[in-house]
């Protein structure tokens, strides 16, 4: 008892709410924010295991040609969307350096321009040079320095108030779409559209799982990135597991939503090119690039084929849970 009470009470000094507006401000969170838009928005939305899917499916219906298309163009659109918007990034900052630089060069050319001091002017700056020597006590300059840290601390106290907290907003953001995910439950009346919100609420839970494994494996194989490979082979295991074509069922909804956003076709891209270097001879992300694809055609081919198999061994039982 006396434990607890001594956490409670140190729960309540160290003033939580306090901590946690602190660094709250874009500038200050712009690596957390670059690092959500990154892994969690553009990981999620282009997803490896059902492009993979699909394209396995056009090979088991024999059509080679629209699955040959299929990997080529998927591979090469994001490479050619990856090389623009870096240029369009690089033209976004020259831009901004040559606005500042502009409006830099008339602040100065109107700040520090020539001027012909009169009679009236060495006689003021004379006799604000011998106050400014008659008030130069120890005393004054105490409540000089005084006044001006008591002003720099209130600028700074208005400033942080003026500043809206990323923080907080992106808390609110996050809990107001998972309450409006998790009342859609009672709301939605049709399977496919409490389908459509499970798959919702599984998908961060696959984007974060994708970022601890890249996390922690990505550098263990330099030139391999060893754990978006298995987070990608992961997604594609289950989603050629549950592939269905209008996407029915619970489970089937689960994984959909972990799968898509447990693999990344964004990442695997950008790493494919950085790997790539034709100055140094540096191949490694060809490699990558042929072994990923090669290995999700396979465990795609195994898995349907032996979900067809079992079907064949033991038929499906009809149900009627496809819905929550």
């Amino acid at each position: 008892v006396d434990q607890i009470s001594k956490n409670v009470h140190l729960l309540i000094k160290l003033k939580i709410a306090q901590g946690w507006d602190v660094g709250v401000s874009a500038r200050a969170m712009q690596h957390d924010i670059l690092l959500g838009l990154r892994v969690g928005l553009c990981g999620a939305i282009s997803t490896f295991s059902s492009w993979n899917s699909t394209m396995v499916t056009f090979l088991r219906m024999g059509k080679i040609p629209e699955a040959f298309w299929g990997y080529l163009i998927g591979l090469e659109l994001p490479i050619l969307a990856y090389r623009t918007g870096q240029h369009a990034a690089v033209y976004i900052f020259i831009a901004k350096c040559r606005r500042e630089t502009i409006r830099e060069t008339k602040h100065n050319a109107r700040t520090y321009g020539l001027r012909i001091l009169d009679n009236d002017d060495d006689d003021d700056d004379n006799t604000n040079t011998l106050q400014q020597k008659q008030g130069d006590s120890p005393l004054t300059r105490n409540k000089t320095n005084k006044e001006e840290e008591e002003l720099r601390i209130l600028n700074e106290v208005a400033t942080e108030r003026t500043q809206p907290s990323v923080r907080a907003l992106l808390t609110a953001i996050s809990m107001l779409v998972l309450v409006c995910i998790l009342t859609s439950f009672k709301i939605f009346i049709e399977p496919s559209q409490r389908n459509f919100a499970l798959s919702l609420l599984f998908t961060p839970v696959g984007g974060l799982t994708r970022w601890k494994i890249s996390t922690a494996w990505n550098h263990i194989l330099p030139s391999f990135p060893l754990g978006t490979f298995c987070c990608n082979m992961l997604g594609c295991l289950l989603s050629s597991s549950y592939f269905e074509g209008d996407g029915s069922g619970v489970v089937a909804s689960i994984v959909d939503g972990f799968s898509g956003a447990l693999s990344t076709l964004a990442a695997f891209v950008v790493e494919v090119l950085q790997r790539i270097d034709p100055l140094i001879f540096q191949w490694d992300g060809i490699t990558y690039a042929y072994v990923t694809i090669i290995w999700a055609i396979f465990i795609g081919l195994i898995t349907v084929q032996s979900n067809e198999w079992a079907d064949t061994v033991i038929p499906k039982q009809p149900s009627n849970s496809t819905a929550l």
